[in-house]
């Protein structure tokens, strides 16, 4: 089959370019018709410029003319099918009463008043009647109509939408409406291939009513057809059912351009599910073919698949639902599980029993997504690791393949008897299904059951019933996908010795997401209902924001980098309830505590009570250098606080409390804080209130806190009491000992001190910049290699020496001191971005120019180091090359000395950009300047860039020019170096525009064609 795809023609009363390359056209269809046996030509919409009789009359003879055209190579198997578009509305008139119809809320518009938004379509309806046979109708009114057309053996549908019956002479995205329920039942007719056509891409509607369209497009068109914005573009979707939807934007057969002219043509072999695109371009005095896509493995015949089990409508909103309730600051309506989902990375625990996962510790649950027969996983994660809306994505995908899934829980199943259990499962069958008798399930054949048994260690069963009835289950169901928490890890029914009825399960651990699944969160979190007029500037800026906002508040793992806790944050960062900005990092973790806290409805009178009962319990186990607290010592600080308060609150209805709210955790009558972010949360709160009484003790305690920034427990208890509290004391005191970290180094200024690196290079590398690159992939990849960075991180972490209280200053090693300086350098800056608009000029500029100073000592610590022993490394690194021959003994000098100039290029670089990470916000835009007046150094002056690059809306060309200048002078190519390297990060992280691109390549020398790396000098010592 062959489907002519015209859109957009655009006919006027006069001056139609089209006419002059008509016959041009008609030898590009006619050429590309052998071995085609029927014909489809398909018109999206905008036959006649403004709905003019004499325009749908030119239409009208354009049509006729392909017709023949096909007619005369494949007699009687030529189809023509037509929607309207805005275009086709006659709006010449005004029409009072189309407009009052439209004023109102066009979601909720009666049937009587549709007729009459459709008035200015008359002329389009009557040229459309000319093309319509009774045989091939099976629905039709005035916004919407079905076909269907049998084609040999196969049966072809097209739905028809009508989307401009709510157009108006100047319409504007995102607020146009569709009422798609009403069809809903059409839209799921079986058929081999299930093609929608409409004339405006879904992101016109309005956004909640976009996700409505699109949930039951996809669902049932295996091809949708669109036109309006004159762009060809070619879209694939997959589900979570892992069925694909493909889009097809046509792109315009006549504009105002005389040379702008296209459409397209695509063939499907339906016996081999072969499809073939040519794009049709107008190229001067000829329609040039371009074949756009050519695939063999194209997923069609999606309706005809449906499942003869039906799921009920009860349990069908509950396998969509989100499970948490999520707001979205542009949608009205619930959020719906795969509008979001991620699929997770899990740990292979014993991978070797899998042929498919040999090789491999981690793999990503879409990979298992493909159910297959006698198929068992046993999927272990702790609360809020996403489970159970696994188990909602892998039943809705087997139910689309044919496969029945029935969902238990663990506290479903409480004995070992088979008959018993069965007749449970046969329960929840009927409850997910629309059967009135499960005898029809009972008889189906096994393997193509199955059973999802959720959160398996729920079950009242002790662990050898549990493997009794395992047992029993797996000799019943080839097919089992069974959840349970990580203590399912340590209990003996993991043990393949006392339990080979787990020895055939695929073991999987689920994993925290790292940097990778959350920005598929987080663009899927910006992506829902955004304005199709929103730039891809927008965008990025956007995600981008949202990296660096789940990234400070994440930390390391202060809060659990799972689902809820990263779409929670994304919702408090839109919330307009709240006062959060991106700058103080604090109020995400407060919002989130409130989140827990009303989920219980505590009233607002007693929030104050759990606040301050919590913070003296997190200083309680501070003072005791504990984390943790037996039942006795529970209830004896219970008692102790209820008398020192005068309160009275049964310690039991606290406790179940504060465990539902997710704030303490309670294993074998052992209590400690759930997450790391709540005891120094509370501990901080509890300092901040101490504080304003001014009680020496407590000024003496965070002087010492502040002096030892180095220990972990005390960096960040500190980041919390710089939230909370805007004392001057802490900004003092984090001040003052920031001036005692590396003050043996002297502030690196990347001038005269580096004069042997600029000796090192021969000349200025050329820095090359892939003009195509996409930033959004180029942001994937940075992602995934920082996930790289934190696995190493933790490899490295578990051997690493810790830092004791007792140490002294001097006794660090230059790592540790680093590793204090960075910790510090974010604690400034979250107090410099915390109160900006309150603290006073003179304080904020001490701060900030101390935190740049502290990143230059920091830096130069290394460039000393590496000044002094370069030679040797050298050598060493020479040996390594040589020995495991990697270069050749010739090249290895010259290789070595390039491979170490990398490394104090990369480090100058993390260096530079800390500061900007750490301190960089626009609202300190005076004190930046400043801070350039007081220390107008070439190492000051690339902070200063880096921040307005990373913070700025605007590129800072002059700032650049001006340091380029300065440079010329002194030879300072490493400088310079480092600048061109900042602005290609940019330039691969964000997306510019052309003329910006080209000048920032003019003036820092990127080259866009190749690439070269540093020149090295093998002769200078």
């Amino acid at each position: 089959m062959a489907f002519i795809h015209l859109s957009d023609i655009h006919f006027k009363d006069h001056e139609n370019y089209l006419l002059e390359k008509k016959e041009q056209l008609l030898n590009a269809i006619k050429s590309t018709l052998y071995d085609v046996e029927k014909v489809f030509v398909v018109i999206t919409g905008d036959i006649a410029f403004s709905g003019q009789s004499g325009q749908f009359d030119y239409g009208l003879d354009l049509i006729n003319e392909v017709h023949q055209v096909i007619e005369d190579t494949i007699p009687n198997n030529v189809e023509i099918i037509t929607i309207p578009g805005n275009h086709d509305c006659d709006f010449s008139k005004e029409d009072p009463l189309r407009d009052l119809v439209l004023s109102q809320s066009i979601e909720s518009v009666k049937d009587e008043f549709i007729e009459i938004a459709c008035k200015p379509l008359t002329k389009y309806f009557e040229l459309e009647q000319l093309f319509l046979s009774d045989e091939s109708i099976r629905y039709n009114d005035v916004l919407f109509k079905q076909l269907s057309f049998q084609v040999n053996s196969h049966k072809i549908i097209f739905n028809c939408l009508n989307t401009a019956w709510c157009s108006k002479r100047h319409e504007q995205a995102a607020q146009m409406f569709y009422p798609i329920h009403k069809y809903g039942p059409f839209l799921k007719e079986s058929a081999d291939i299930s093609i929608t056509l409409l004339h405006h891409p879904t992101h016109w509607l309005e956004p909640n009513n976009r996700r409505e369209v699109e949930a039951i497009l996809r669902q049932n068109s295996d091809l949708i057809l669109s036109g309006h914005e004159h762009t060809s573009t070619n879209t694939s979707i997959n589900d979570f059912r892992s069925n694909t939807t493909i889009y097809f934007e046509g792109g315009a057969l006549q504009t105002d351009s005389l040379q702008e002219s296209s459409f397209s043509i695509f063939k499907v072999n339906l016996s081999n599910q072969n499809l073939v695109k040519e794009g049709y371009t107008w190229n001067e005095d000829y329609y040039k073919k371009n074949i756009e896509i050519n695939s063999s493995v194209v997923q069609l015949k999606k309706t005809s698949k449906s499942n003869q089990f039906q799921i009920t409508d009860n349990f069908s909103e509950w396998l969509c639902d989100m499970g948490i309730p999520l707001k979205h600051p542009r949608i009205t309506s619930a959020i719906k599980l795969d509008e979001f989902y991620v699929f997770p990375d899990a740990q292979v625990i014993n991978y070797e029993t899998r042929k498919e996962n040999e090789g491999k510790n981690i793999i990503n649950l879409k990979e298992i997504l493909e159910w297959k027969d006698d198929k068992k996983i046993l999927l272990i994660g702790n609360e809020n690791y996403g489970k159970t809306s696994f188990c909602k994505i892998i039943f809705n995908n087997a139910w689309s393949k044919g496969y029945i899934p029935v969902y238990l829980t663990g506290k479903m199943l409480d004995q070992t008897d088979i008959t018993t259990t069965l007749k449970t499962i046969n329960r929840e069958f009927l409850k997910q299904y629309v059967k009135d008798d499960p005898d029809q399930f009972e008889q189906l054949p096994k393997n193509k059951v199955l059973l999802i048994i959720d959160d398996f260690d729920s079950t009242r069963l002790q662990a050898k019933h549990q493997s009794t009835l395992l047992e029993k289950l797996n000799n019943v169901f080839p097919n089992i996908l069974m959840t349970g928490k990580e203590v399912l890890k340590f209990n003996h029914l993991l043990s393949e010795e006392n339990n080979p009825h787990l020895s055939n399960y695929l073991h999987l651990e689920l994993k925290a997401f790292g940097h990778e699944r959350r920005g598929e969160i987080i663009e899927r979190w910006i992506r829902i209902g955004e304005s199709p007029t929103s730039s891809e500037s927008e965008l990025v800026k956007d995600i981008d924001e949202c990296e660096t906002v789940l990234r400070k508040v994440i930390g390391t793992n202060f809060v659990p980098s799972l689902p809820f806790f990263i779409l929670t944050i994304l919702q408090s960062r839109e919330s307009k309830e709240s006062n959060l900005s991106e700058s103080a990092f604090g109020y995400y973790y407060e919002f989130l505590i409130a989140q827990s806290m009303h989920r219980l409805k505590i009233k607002n009178d007693d929030m104050d009570t759990y606040y301050n009962y919590l913070s003296q319990l997190a200083y309680f186990l501070f003072t005791q250098k504990e984390t943790e607290i037996n039942r006795s010592q529970m209830i004896q600080f219970h008692h102790d606080y209820c008398n020192e308060y005068d309160i009275k609150v049964e310690f039991g209805e606290f406790e179940k409390k504060m465990i539902d709210a997710q704030m303490l955790v309670k294993s074998s009558n052992i209590y400690s804080f759930k997450y790391k972010y709540l005891y120094y949360f509370f501990t901080a709160r509890y300092l901040s209130k101490e504080l304003q009484t001014n009680q020496e003790a407590i000024k003496s305690l965070i002087g010492e806190m502040c002096s030892k920034l180095y220990i972990e427990e005390y960096a960040n208890i500190v980041m919390f009491l710089s939230h909370l509290s805007k004392h001057p004391f802490i900004l003092n005191g984090v001040y003052e000992n920031a001036k005692i970290i590396l003050n043996e180094f002297a502030p690196s200024k990347l001038e005269e001190e580096i004069e042997f690196l600029n000796k090192m290079i021969i000349e200025i590398p050329v820095i090359v910049m892939d003009d195509k690159r996409d930033v959004l992939e180029q942001r994937k990849e940075r992602r995934r290699a920082l996930d790289e960075v934190e696995l190493s991180k933790q490899e490295i972490t578990s051997t690493n020496h810790d830092i004791s209280l007792e140490e002294d200053y001097e006794a660090f090693d230059i790592i540790s001191k680093i590793n204090w300086a960075t910790k510090t350098l974010e604690i400034m800056g979250q107090i410099l971005k915390n109160y900006y608009g309150s603290t006073r000029a003179d304080a904020k500029l001490q701060l900030g120019q101390e935190a740049y100073l502290l990143s230059m000592r920091a830096l130069n610590s290394f460039l000393i180091t590496f000044d002094e022993n370069r030679e040797s490394i050298i050598s060493e690194i020479e040996q390594i090359l040589t020995e495991k021959d990697i270069t050749s003994p010739d090249r290895a000098a010259s290789t070595a000395r390039n491979f170490l100039l990398n490394i104090i290029t990369a480090l100058t670089k993390f260096f530079v950009k800390k500061v900007s990470y750490s301190l960089g916000t626009m609202n300190l835009e005076e004190t930046y300047q400043k801070i350039l007046i007081n220390n107008a150094t070439n190492a000051v002056r690339l902070i200063d860039i880096a921040i307005k690059l990373d913070h700025d809306d605007a590129i800072p060309f002059k700032d650049m020019e001006d340091f380029l200048k300065g440079l010329k002078n002194n030879s300072n190519i490493f400088a310079e170096n480092i600048l061109r390297n900042l602005a290609v990060d940019h330039m691969y992280m964000f997306p510019i525009g052309y003329k910006d691109r080209q000048k920032l390549s003019s003036l820092l020398s990127i080259n866009q064609k190749k690439s070269q790396t540093l020149q090295i000098n093998s002769r200078q010592n």
